[in-house]
């Protein structure tokens, strides 16, 4: 797509597979696409959702970004050209305008980073951005890159990889390669993410219990293979699959999209040493300048990774409800800072 080549702050997010995967795999029927032009020139796709949803008595409707437990970021794919250009009011007055009419009282843009287009393109408008997490990432472009990370952390995880290898068996990273069949590799992820927690006895969140959830990531990695740069990396000691990650590789960057380990493995920290031993790796590869695991874990803090913050924003249609919907997401808002303070303090008295 041409569009791809102009794209300011390009991710995986704006690729095709992506966008084929959220709208047929995860949310069949429910995501649409507006293309916005300038006379023949495409300068935006905006993917946007429709939900209807009760508050308390009232009935609020809502367009969103598309939005799923296992999207963790968002975005628009925007024309560099045209970040100072109206393109969300163009579409947001081509959806009013529809044959059918369609009304809305807030459209909600949720999980974009501070390195997004969208990010970029609501620099100077008159919204208010509200932070809801983070997206933690480790530039790697060679060896130099990768001295911020913690010490203790690295010197836990080659603890740990010697006392594994020592009683469990030798430490072996495979990973799949561009054009094998993928199948095997996913199976093999699922396998070793519902070993663990998010297993049957525990959350049974892994992809193996969650349907929808598989389709998805089966489409972005397995069915899309050859579309884009898919890889399976899987850790382990002997004979053991004691853990793997889902990534992309998209201009020059590694997303981390899903990791799961082995719980039975759990006292050797093979997360730890799988991330490790993927930074090491990285550091090396000329064509992979940063990892970026696109959630921000506990964990990736102690690491000592940077994070770019992720955030929503609302804007109002002109309704009774979305104004008045309005007014109280704002109020909420500002009261968010005194509430976290004041679970802070209850926590301290409790020590």
């Amino acid at each position: 797509m041409d569009l791809l080549c102009r794209a300011l702050n390009p991710t995986f997010l704006h690729e095709l597979p992506w966008s084929q995967a959220v709208a047929t795999a995860l949310k069949p029927g429910r995501v649409v696409f507006y293309f916005v032009y300038d006379r023949d020139r495409l300068v935006a796709v905006i993917p946007l959702e429709y939900r209807a949803r009760w508050n308390g008595p009232v009935r609020l409707r809502a367009l969103h970004l598309p939005s799923h437990s296992n999207i963790y970021l968002n975005d628009i794919l925007l024309d560099r050209d045209y970040v100072d250009e109206d393109v969300l009011g163009a579409v947001l007055e081509a959806v009013s305008g529809q044959s059918q009419g369609l009304r809305w009282d807030y459209f909600k843009l949720r999980k974009f980073n501070a390195r997004s287009a969208l990010y970029a393109y609501l620099q100077g408008r008159a919204v208010e951005l509200r932070e809801v997490g983070g997206s933690a990432f480790i530039p790697c472009r060679n060896r130099a890159d990768i001295q911020g990370i913690s010490k203790k952390a690295w010197k836990n995880a080659n603890r740990l990889a010697r006392k594994a290898a020592d009683e469990v068996g030798a430490l072996a990273l495979t990973h799949s390669t561009p054009g094998e069949p993928l199948e095997p590799w996913f199976e093999d992820f699922m396998r070793i993410e519902s070993s663990g927690w998010k297993g049957e006895d525990g959350t049974g969140t892994s992809l193996l219990l969650d349907k929808r959830a598989q389709a998805f990531f089966r489409a972005l990695i397995v069915d899309n293979a050859e579309n884009w740069e898919t890889r399976v990396y899987v850790l382990c000691f002997g004979e053991a699959q004691v853990a793997s990650v889902l990534c992309i590789c998209s201009g020059q960057v590694l997303y981390v999209l899903k990791t799961g380990y082995n719980e039975e493995y759990k006292a050797y920290g093979p997360g730890s040493i799988l991330i490790a031993r993927l930074i090491e790796i990285m550091a090396d590869n000329p064509d992979v300048t940063a990892i970026n695991l696109t959630t921000a874990p506990p964990w990736s803090e102690r690491w000592h990774f940077e994070r770019a913050s992720v955030h929503e924003v609302i804007i109002t249609g002109n309704t009774l409800r979305g104004r008045l919907y309005g007014g109280l997401y704002r109020l909420k808002c500002r009261l968010s800072p005194l509430k976290n303070r004041l679970i802070l303090a209850k926590q301290g008295n409790k020590v």
